[in-house]
Order: C-alpha cells, then sequence, then structure tokens
C-alpha cells in the first residue's frame, strides 16, 4: 500500500521540513531524507549501510521502529552497521564478519551475546543473563 509522504517524513522526525533546503538539514535529517525517499515507495527488501550514522536517540529510535513495523508488513531488511545496540534490539539475525569472512552466525543472543568484544552494554553490565536490551531487563525485572 502506498505511504503517505508526509506521514513517512512525520515517523522519521521530519515534519515540517518537506521544503527545507537540503543543505540546510543536519547530517542525521538528510540521511532520514534519502530513506524517506525510498520507503515512499515500499519496497520488498532494502539494503541498509550504517542507517544510524550521524542519528540520536530519539532519530535512531523512530528509524528502529519504522523499520519493525517494514519488517512485520513483510520486507526483507538487511542492515550493515557496527552499532551492536541497532543489531541487538532490531536484528532477528546476525552475521559477524571479520576482514571479509564470517565468524559468527546466528541469533542476536547467540552472536552478540557469546561476545565479549560485540556484546552491547547490557550484556556487559550483566552477564550470563542472556540480556542484551534494556527491554530484555525491564521483561525480566518488571
Amino acid at each position: 500500500a502506498p505511504v503517505d509522504p508526509e506521514t513517512l517524513l512525520a515517523e522519521l522526525g521530519l515534519a515540517g521540513k518537506a521544503d527545507d533546503y537540503p543543505r540546510d538539514l543536519s547530517v542525521g535529517e538528510q540521511q532520514r531524507v534519502a530513506l524517506a525517499a525510498i520507503m515512499v515507495t515500499c519496497p520488498g527488501a532494502l539494503l541498509l549501510d550504517e542507517p544510524t550514522r550521524g542519528l540520536d536517540y530519539r532519530a535512531k529510535q523512530q528509524l528502529i521502529d519504522l523499520l519493525q513495523r517494514r519488517q512485520r508488513a513483510g520486507a526483507a531488511i538487511v542492515l550493515v552497521t557496527h552499532d551492536v545496540e541497532l543489531a541487538a534490539i532490531a536484528a532477528n539475525r546476525v552475521v559477524l564478519m571479520s576482514q571479509g569472512e564470517v565468524i559468527a552466525n546466528g541469533s542476536p543472543a547467540e552472536v552478540l551475546g557469546a561476545s565479549p568484544l560485540f556484546a552491547p552494554q547490557v550484556a556487559r553490565l550483566f552477564p550470563g543473563t542472556g540480556w542484551l536490551t534494556v527491554d530484555d531487563v525491564c521483561e525480566s525485572i518488571c
């Protein structure tokens, strides 16, 4: 189903920016505009390289929410990222690479939780719990 461009811009925290000159936007805003230009077509697959680069916490969460909605709607999403927090929150599967070689492949818990070098902050704070995200902690103790 077609997506209303204004609604999509609002979901990405860009409400009221449609008429702004592109060079007047921050790097993060420019990145979100580029993503909106692609997402408005409702593609069946998205390949995103470092999609959270230049985004503050709020913009990052808006992006995650949008990607998760697209995934639930049936889109295939492949992220290339150094952001282990993003991978822990948003990924169903993590493929860890080093120097062009796959060194781990599995669920976020299997790959990120098992590696002290690549573990998200929550996993480092609470080793052995299986928690990767703040939501994991809240679900366990709330």
